[in-house]
């Protein structure tokens, strides 16, 4: 059996037990690369096949939970070729197929004959690349095959029909992703024509907590609060300058005896009417957000203020 059939295998064993096959996906060395083999070998226990997230600087195509997984990992150290060497060390003892899912970077840097040798021998039976289009990987997909591993196209309800028949008709897997609310009844819209090719279908399902009543609340009142201070500022700037340049000298001297001068009037007014706005909703969004951004830059503030005090 080849690498790729490996995962076919798993996914009809799961059909086969009447249940529907589970492919869980986890950020290779997040949260600790320490503890990387010992995460790959719980999930696989459960999971039929095991999706291993690839850390990348850029990842545009996910959410932002993986891009701090990513960005965490990458912080520690984790690449390809240490993933490659922890999976040689845990040889024979994951039995689940492993799929790697890489932006094109790494792998293109790696190199497409060196990846598919290290990865049929690290255990891997295929990849998803997520940002690389059909018409562009025909290199990797020959390396690939050459080694019997897969590389597993991407849909979604939107995919036109025409695509679809293409991709269908050069790949051995697809994923399939849609998305639903938690509160919404497992429901798919999907184009009856991906049924039609008979090959193993995976549904990319993202699951979330609501955010809370009161969490709401507070970030709908510092919204509130911040951007009625912008048009507060606004409003005084704006009225300033009109009493100073629209209605004569008379009234211009009388603005500029309490202080105010031309220039601080064409600040604040550009501040209030330009920029202020532009960087209000960036500045809420940071405010209600903070141990995401404390996270995701690296350092928190509080270690900030205590360097500061020593």
């Amino acid at each position: 059996m080849s690498a790729h059939e490996k995962i076919g295998a798993a996914i009809s064993a799961a059909n086969e037990a009447g249940r529907i096959a589970l492919v869980p996906f986890i950020t290779a060395g997040y949260p600790e690369p320490r503890d990387f083999i010992a995460t790959l070998k719980d999930v696989a226990s459960v999971g039929d096949v095991v999706e291993l997230g690839i850390p990348f600087s850029d990842p545009m195509a996910d959410g932002m939970t993986i891009q701090r997984s990513s960005f965490v990992a990458l912080q520690k150290g984790v690449s390809l070729k240490w993933i490659f060497e922890q999976l040689d060390s845990a040889k024979g003892e994951i039995d689940a197929p492993l799929v790697m899912m890489s932006y094109l970077n790494p792998l293109l840097a790696f190199g497409y004959d060196k990846l598919a040798e290290r990865a049929l021998a690290a255990g891997v039976c295929a990849f998803i690349v997520p940002d690389l289009p059909f018409e562009e990987s025909d290199d990797i997909r020959a390396a690939l095959e050459a080694k019997g591993l897969g590389l597993i196209q991407l849909v979604t309800p939107a995919t036109p029909d025409v695509r679809l028949k293409m991709l269908f008709d050069n790949g051995r897997y697809k994923k399939f992703f849609t998305k639903i609310r938690s509160t919404d009844a497992l429901g798919f819209v999907v184009n009856p024509l991906i049924f039609s090719y008979g090959l193993p279908l995976l549904f990319g399902l993202v699951m979330g907590s609501d955010v809370s009543w009161l969490r709401k609340l507070v970030i709908m009142l510092i919204g509130y609060f911040v951007i009625t201070l912008v048009q507060i500022w606004g409003v005084v700037w704006q009225s300033l300058k009109m009493l100073s340049f629209n209605f004569g000298e008379q009234t211009h001297s009388i603005v500029l005896s309490h202080g105010v001068s031309d220039g601080s009037i064409a600040l604040g007014y550009q501040l209030g009417t330009l920029i202020l706005p532009a960087l209000a909703p960036i500045f809420v969004w940071v405010l209600t957000n903070r141990p995401l951004v404390e996270q995701f830059v690296g350092w928190q503030v509080g270690q900030l203020k205590g360097k500061r005090n020593r």
